[in-house]
């Protein structure tokens, strides 16, 4: 059974390399493009991790993952450029 892992961003290029990267290494790879759908892809989808942009379009990574960790424990790595963030 693979590892299953939610890349979550917005830019083509970079979620496509880090998914061809991870597929490479057997693990199975989805991705959302926009923090509306990162939720109903983790209900179905059930991964081990995500990978998180916070530089998303319609819904922030920063909302994004204050709506993972209020209704699951699951291990999240953000990726931005942005210098700061908040979870509360």
């Amino acid at each position: 059974m693979k590892n299953k892992v939610l890349v979550v961003e917005d830019d083509e290029q970079i979620a496509n390399v880090i998914s061809l990267y991870l597929s490479k290494y057997n693990y199975d790879v989805m991705v959302a493009s926009d923090g509306l759908v990162v939720m109903d892809i983790v209900k179905t989808f059930q991964p081990e991790i995500i990978l998180l942009d916070l530089m998303l379009p319609y819904k922030s990574g920063d909302e994004v993952l204050k709506e993972i960790k209020t209704y699951m424990d699951i291990a999240v790595i953000v990726l931005s450029a942005k210098q700061s963030t908040q979870v509360r």
